[in-house]
């Protein structure tokens, strides 16, 4: 008899051992069959700060013991005049990787979004095997169905189609890892099982910041999932919290005494909330931020990067968008903490939840974003979760399974609860699939959320830049051009409107830019000569601004304002090398102070030696000095560097070849340059007459 009993459950686990692999497959292929159109997806958004802009991930794997010990954004902030002791993050393993992939793939994004697919299949298949083991009473069905709807759920595409957002991504596949390595701990007395999770949770903080919540998560996992006494839920809590001062004292040294995430001020067009000082109308406004995450969980429609002034108003205790999520939060709170004792775990769901999204609330202290549709890629278990749980109670799915011999009766017997899961994913699918196209690069994604995010200034902007720089050289008719033109100006007169406040000058410059491009001197003029007054003063403008201007009154010829701008440039940032550049080959143009723009082009390429544009500078300059010979040898550098692809070096280098009395190669040179479809002005007379002309 006994014999038999243990053929049984032999029978049982090899069937069941099976089910469990072929779920695991099919939430594998789920994973990429969703997001495998998003490989040949090109960057977008932020994505340059952390990949192509980006000087330590450029530089590949040699890079890494750098970006280790080093701020989130060293390698984008370092090469412009930004004061980098104001940014308080710390991510090192995300900007680690991406490193390393930039050393196999320089340049090829398509890499960085296969990485994300394939961390996104292991979180799934982490997930389901995690669940089992917080779930041993139930069957397969609870923690299957759970992965598919966070697989599925379209509020992810931000984060798998963003290749930036990579910390969310490890942040949580670690999370996983050390929940699973902590129930080994307690359920199979697995010593090493111990280290080993707070091993995965300090890869998790390295990963985020947000990972401190798991803090809060240890204890509540093991009393709703475990036996374990409180004396010893403590004793492990206090583990946790041992290594996670570890953490803030590397964090303090690295980042040079900032202990925490906390902006100490933040930007309104970032953070609307910032608008407002801190009391009920934020605390309102944060809430009602709260139901919009709660409804699209529920609701994954429309979907947009883009949440930040004046996308979500500043809403007031008495406001219906307030007062309902108030209710609907009022009765989770309630419903959770009357069912703590209970081990109920929906209550577990619903904590979980608001532990999770504890960080990215705006209730406690205010981050760098309004809202974001990333901040859920954890907190979306819960709901996930619970779902899951409310369906197979509704349809008494729970306790089948061991009826079941395969996978496709598991399914027939539960017909109606796949059905309607199956249908949910479908509609999922179809989304998140949609949504990937919206994602292929900066420029399809500005022009689908500005539809969506219709008063978001950052969303609005970014779609005039888009128009300004991507879209009117490529018109081909001038009537074209022109609406295009009139396009951007509309959308930044929008975006000026909408932010009243006095301390972003770029929506300003632009909007100065898209009338010179328009022709229209005498606005464009006004517009930069009233930036430059407004914004001189003001102790957040950089080198950046003024080096813009100077190129801006470059353009319009107005070669006196444009020195001033770029006399000021440089006594922010003396090295700004693009400023060094463009005014040293200015002057040069003008045959203007040739030994100062001698000093900045030399500087220039003491900075950037590789850049072939910055070498054909410092030639030009050398050229306009009569040093023929210097001039020579800096050209030889630019097309050692690639320079032969460059019509304007070509050019040049045939002006400093007619000089030395080598007409032949001179002419062959502008030859040349004319064949790749450039030159200038002058290069068809200079064909034409084999003579120089200047």
């Amino acid at each position: 008899m006994q014999s038999m009993v243990l053929t049984g459950s032999n029978s049982y686990n090899k069937k069941r051992k099976k089910m469990k692999l072929i779920m695991m497959v099919i939430i594998t292929a789920f994973s990429f069959l969703l997001y495998f159109d998003s490989i040949p997806n090109d960057y977008a958004i932020d994505d340059v700060l952390v990949m192509q802009g980006n000087t330590l991930v450029t530089k590949g794997i040699v890079s890494v013991p750098r970006i280790l010990t080093t701020r989130y954004r060293q390698g984008y902030w370092e090469t412009r005049n930004t004061k980098l002791n104001t940014e308080n993050l710390y991510r090192p393993l995300s900007v680690a990787m991406f490193a390393i992939e930039w050393q196999l793939a320089p340049g090829k994004p398509w890499l960085g979004h296969l990485v994300n697919i394939l961390l996104y299949a292991i979180t799934g298949i982490l997930m389901f095997i995690v669940l089992i083991k917080l779930l041993p009473d139930h069957n397969l069905i609870i923690p299957f169905i759970t992965t598919l709807l966070f697989i599925g759920h379209p509020v992810h595409t931000e984060v798998i189609a963003n290749i930036k957002s990579r910390d969310e991504i490890l942040c949580f596949l670690f999370i996983l890892a050390s929940i699973s390595s902590l129930i080994n701990y307690i359920n199979r007395s697995k010593i090493i099982s111990l280290p080993l999770s707070l091993f995965y949770f300090f890869l998790a903080l390295l990963s985020k910041e947000n990972a401190i919540t798991y803090l809060a998560l240890v204890p509540l996992v093991m009393y709703f999932f475990t036996k374990v006494k409180l004396k010893k839920n403590v004793l492990i809590s206090i583990y946790f919290a041992g290594l996670t001062v570890i953490y803030l004292l590397l964090r303090a040294w690295v980042l040079h005494g900032q202990l925490t995430a906390v902006q100490t001020k933040i930007a309104v067009v970032n953070n609307t909330l910032a608008a407002v000082p801190f009391g009920i109308a934020r605390i309102a406004s944060a809430i009602h931020i709260l139901g919009k995450y709660l409804w699209l969980l529920v609701y994954p429609h429309p979907l947009a990067w883009d949440y930040s002034f004046n996308q979500i108003p500043i809403v007031f205790i008495n406001d219906i968008d307030a007062v309902i999520p108030i209710i609907v939060y009022l009765y989770l709170i309630i419903y959770a903490f009357i069912n703590f004792s209970k081990k109920n775990i929906i209550s577990f769901c619903i904590l979980f939840f608001f532990i999770t999204i504890s960080l990215v609330s705006n209730i406690f202290f205010l981050i760098e974003a309004t809202m974001g549709e990333r901040f859920l890629y954890t907190p979306s278990l819960g709901f996930c979760l619970a779902v899951a749980i409310l369906l197979t109670t509704f349809f008494k799915s729970d306790t089948l399974e061991k009826n079941s011999t395969t996978i496709f009766q598991l399914f027939k017997k539960n017909l109606s609860l796949f059905l309607v899961i199956f249908a949910v994913l479908a509609l999922y699918s179809v989304k998140t699939v949609t949504r990937n196209l919206d994602w292929r690069n900066g420029k399809t994604l500005n022009e689908k959320d500005v539809q969506t995010s219709t008063e978001s200034v950052r969303c609005l902007y970014s779609s005039s830049v888009g128009l300004l720089y991507e879209d009117v050289p490529l018109a081909k008719t001038k009537e074209e051009k022109m609406m295009l033109i009139d396009s951007a100006i509309k959308t930044l007169q929008k975006c000026i409107h909408i932010y009243k406040y006095n301390d972003n000058p770029e929506y300003y410059l632009t909007l100065g830019k898209a009338y010179k491009e328009k022709r229209d001197t005498v606005k464009a003029l006004a517009i930069f000569e009233e930036v430059a007054r407004a914004w001189d003063v003001k102790a957040n403008i950089d080198g950046d601004f003024f080096c813009g201007l100077g190129n801006s009154m470059h353009e319009l010829k107005n070669t006196k304002d444009a020195d001033k701008y770029y006399d000021r440039a440089l006594e922010l940032n003396p090295k700004d090398v693009i400023t060094l550049n463009n005014y040293s080959y200015y002057l040069s143009m003008r045959n203007e102070q040739l030994p100062k723009a001698d000093s900045m082009a030399k500087l220039a390429v003491s900075l950037d030696s590789n850049d072939v544009m910055i070498l054909d500078t410092y030639a030009w300059v050398l050229y306009k000095e009569k040093k023929y010979s210097e001039a020579v040898n800096c050209y030889d550098k630019a097309f050692a560097k690639g320079g032969y692809t460059n019509w304007l070096l070509l050019e040049h280098y045939g002006d400093v070849l007619y000089k030395q009395g080598d007409t032949t190669k001179a002419f062959d040179y502008w030859i040349a340059a004319k064949k790749i479809g450039g030159g200038t002005e002058l290069l068809d007379k200079k064909i034409a007459d084999k003579k120089l002309y200047e």
